[in-house]
């Protein structure tokens, strides 16, 4: 072994180089050479330092370049061409959680390594921070492609919308972590999706004067929103000024207010507002103050990533909404760029941390604690995001506005991951804690409900019945002012001074009836009789205070106090014999009644988160892997390479197929067909996904996936397959690799539903099997290719005016697609015809040298050749 180590050295050049035994100064922190025999020095970066060592790279005939040699050995280079720095895994992986976690910059990370490398002299050690940064970009790339699914892209396909980012695991998600008969399963409002929105003026960036802009390697992949479209919405629309319907917020009052020397003052973004994981594709940047147009594009972007739509309804807390709900529909109708369907619910909120600054009406009408499903979810979770988030503020306020999105989709990601990491054991605390908490307010509603007439209890239920139904059925928050106390209250100074002289006058009567009460109470426990009595507890000072629900109903903290026990003595007697006690009374059963309401509502939507992750994500995998793999297999072992891709091809072609079906018969199927075409649409896209995967595993990257069988596959992990739009957008999408069909074998789509029940033939592909047979049946008849968009033949009158205005686009693309293809079937028919012309004369000559005429020489030659293939053989 030694004396093979002797030979590879010598065959460098390294033992014949003096300069080995020359003393280094510099301890190593800078070679004085750059070579050593036929080796390069090279700059390794590493987390203890960075180092220098000579490379030899293989150079055998047929060797794979240099730069995929490094990164085989776990070193990525700072350039693919004359390599003369690489950065190892580890470190890479190092920065990246220091960046995202502890948000250190790029030059701050490079000192501590020059320190390591020389801690007396760090100056000496190379500064290798330009090379880093770059790096970093490009390594936090590859590896969302990787693991977002995007690793084998043969034909660079590029991700779209949302397709790099994480959304939260427990949120309700049809097709994803909910069972088939989630509509069935308890009350709808453990369904609901709770998003919250909110600004932050931290996290602004300082306008940079450059000629040309950095590129964006994912644009609109992650968290941050896709630039182009959200610069063409700003454009397109106007900030309206509206009359304040509440005080004079600073939100309202300065959202056009500009700010010198930004090019972004902040961030808008959009969480699920339970768990605090960000929306994907829904943080965008102001250009002035918080504006509604940046809000209503990032709650519109929000609501389509994380198919709000397929949910029975949306609730949104916002700090102003009592501002912002007033002409949302409208700014959505009006929009060129916003969508959110007119069909799907939409209710306000407010969170419980800013709705104390607005006016008493607005706690009742935008509480989460008085409206029916929102569970115990304060709707300020946003803000402790923001103080997480904030700390990057510093590094990227002057990056480049490519580079800050990058950092920002990073750290979002980041916030994200980790929420998934302790969400166990977050929903194991929630659960005892709901289950407590509901012990608790179920016991302060009995106390005050057992005293009060049979009378008082129904009427206060119709109240609440009523208040509710109007604010869900017609969107009218006034419709809660119910819940708010009916007695004014004194102003003016005159009235107030009145107001203190009665106060004292009470506080001496109250001290007067307590020692009272504490005598009579003294003489019980003498005579032995405190048990017969127990309803008389101990007076404390804090049991007399004054009932804060009617002097100050917005007061912080009230859904989590109780009323004394002297308040549910006798609720009957008080509400019949004094009007203002009746009101207190009033008032405060309803809050109870809410707070006990909401925490049962908290406690069935844990339970119900509970068991999301259970099914994250099957999607009918299990059924395959465990009874028809086997199967599978046969079926497949019998085909090379050429055959599996064109399998491949033949379930994408047929993929695409049944989607462009759906969008343009979905109106005329009712919601039990539509979820069983997309049943059968799901099953399909599994097999194909089979098939691609054991391509994959056997042959590698020479495996082409196609585009359209790439993006159906996300849409199923997104449940996104029955949205119109996306779905429109990605079935008409123009790749001339990718061809439609004439006519496909077991075609179940095209006279759904009725060709499920008219013959077994068309059954849906459930089998890999099947999708084989399929395929060789497709084969034998040779059916016809075309490769042209089949959007002429589709009926779009059931629509919608943005599905429309999607299908005209895609009608455009396709008559400059079919004006591209007759040009080239003219310019293909000419040579044709220059063709033929040079045949006819070529045959001339030859009759002219046989001595023979023209016409006669086909027949013979005819003759010569009858009853025989070109091979010779008679058939």
């Amino acid at each position: 072994m030694e004396e093979m180590q002797d030979r590879l050295l010598d065959f460098n050049g390294i033992l014949s180089d003096d300069r080995l035994d020359e003393d280094d100064p510099t301890f190593g922190a800078v070679p004085a050479y750059k070579h050593i025999g036929s080796g390069k020095i090279v700059t390794f970066v590493h987390t203890n330092g960075i180092h220098h060592l000579p490379v030899y790279p293989c150079m055998c005939a047929g060797a794979i370049p240099t730069d995929l040699q490094y990164l085989a050995m776990g070193f990525y280079p700072a350039t693919s061409t004359d390599i003369g720095t690489v950065f190892t895994i580890s470190v890479l992986k190092h920065f990246h959680l220091f960046k995202v976690h502890a948000h250190l910059s790029t030059d701050a990370y490079m000192s501590i390594l020059r320190r390591l490398t020389n801690y007396i002299f760090p100056d000496i050690a190379p500064d290798r921070k330009r090379e880093l940064g770059r790096v970093w970009q490009q390594w936090n790339h590859i590896t969302n492609l990787k693991r977002y699914g995007f690793g084998h892209s043969e034909n660079l396909e590029k991700p779209g919308k949302a397709e790099l980012a994480l959304y939260c695991a427990v949120c309700p998600q049809v097709g994803v972590n909910l069972p088939p008969d989630w509509k069935s399963r308890g009350p709808l409002y453990q369904y609901y999706r709770y998003l919250v929105g909110d600004g932050n003026f931290v996290c602004n960036h300082i306008h940079i004067n450059s000629s040309q802009e950095a590129p964006r390697l994912a644009d609109g992949c992650g968290y941050m929103t896709p630039s182009v479209p959200y610069g063409e919405h700003l454009a397109s629309t106007s900030e309206t000024v509206e009359p304040p319907t509440c005080y004079e917020h600073r939100a309202v009052a300065d959202k056009n207010k500009p700010k010198k020397g930004y090019d972004s003052t902040g961030l808008v973004a959009i969480a699920c507002a339970r768990h605090g994981c960000f929306a994907p594709a829904a943080c965008v940047d102001m250009q002035k103050g918080e504006r509604q147009k940046n809000m209503d594009y990032a709650f519109c972007q929000a609501s389509e990533t994380t198919n709000a739509e397929a949910l029975p309804a949306v609730l949104f807390a916002y700090d102003i909404n009592c501002q912002y709900c007033v002409h949302f529909r409208k700014r959505i109708s009006n929009g060129q760029y916003l969508h959110f369907p007119a069909s799907v619910p939409i209710h306000f909120l407010i969170g419980l941390f800013h709705v104390h600054g607005h006016k008493d009406e607005c706690l009742a009408r935008f509480a989460p604690t008085f409206f029916p499903g929102a569970g115990m979810a304060s709707g300020e979770i946003l803000e402790s995001l923001w103080s997480q988030l904030n700390g990057a503020a510093d590094i990227t306020r002057t990056m480049t506005l490519a580079n800050r999105s990058e950092m920002l989709d990073a750290c979002m990601a980041d916030i994200n991951w980790r929420k998934m990491q302790t969400m166990v054991s977050w929903l194991i605390r929630q659960y005892k804690r709901a289950g407590e908490q509901l012990k608790t307010a179920n016991q302060n509603f009995e106390d005050l409900n057992k005293t009060a007439s049979q009378e008082h209890r129904d009427a206060w239920h119709r109240e609440m019945k009523d208040a509710n139904s109007k604010r869900e059925s017609q969107s009218d928050p006034s419709a809660m002012d119910l819940y708010n106390v009916k007695s004014d209250k004194a102003n003016g100074k005159r009235e107030r001074t009145r107001g203190y002289d009665s106060i004292n006058s009470v506080e001496r009567s109250m001290r007067l009836n307590g020692q009272k009460y504490r005598l009579a109470q003294w003489a019980l426990e003498r005579l032995g009789v405190t048990a017969k009595y127990s309803q008389f507890q101990t007076l404390q000072r804090e049991h007399t205070k004054a009932v804060t629900a009617i002097y100050d109903p917005n007061k912080p903290g009230l859904r989590t106090d109780s009323m004394s026990w002297i308040w549910t003595m006798n609720v009957k007697k008080d509400s019949e014999t004094h009007s203002y006690l009746h009101e207190v009374h009033r008032v405060n059963w309803i809050r109870s009644i809410s707070v006990r309401d909401r925490w049962l509502e908290e406690f069935t939507i844990v339970q119900s988160e509970m068991e999301c992750p259970r099914s994250y994500p099957k999607l009918g995998l299990r059924t395959l892997t465990d009874t028809m793999i086997e199967t599978a297999l046969e079926a497949l072992r019998l085909l090379d390479r050429n055959a599996l891709q064109n399998l491949i091809q033949y379930a994408a072609s047929r993929d695409r197929s049944i989607g462009l079906a759906y969008v343009t018969n979905h109106a005329r199927f009712t919601e039990e067909q539509k979820e069983t075409y997309i049943t059968h649409f799901s099953n399909e896209l599994l097999i194909g996904s089979y098939v691609v995967g054991y391509a994959v595993a056997l042959h590698g990257t020479v495996i082409s996936i196609p585009s359209t069988l790439r993006r159906l596959m996300k849409f199923i992990t997104q449940s996104r397959l029955s949205n119109v739009s996306s779905l429109l957008h990605t079935v008409t999408e123009h790749n001339p690799t990718e061809h439609l069909l004439a006519y496909y074998s077991g075609d179940w789509w095209t006279d759904y539903p009725s060709s499920l029940s008219v013959s077994n033939s068309s059954c849906p592909v459930t089998t890999v099997t099947a999708l084989v047979e399929h395929w060789k049946v497709q084969k034998r008849n040779a059916i016809a290719v075309d490769s042209r968009h089949i959007v002429d033949a589709a009926n779009f009158s059931g629509l919608t005016l943005d599905e429309l205005r999607e299908a005209r686009s895609v009608a455009n693309d396709t008559l400059s697609i079919l004006e591209l293809e007759a040009d080239m079937n003219m310019r293909q028919l000419d040579l044709v015809n220059g063709r033929i012309i040079e045949m006819n004369e070529l045959d001339k000559k030859l009759s002219a040298l046989a001595g023979r005429s023209p016409a006669a020489i086909p027949e013979i030659w005819l003759q010569g050749r009858k009853g025989e293939d070109r091979s010779g053989h008679i058939y």
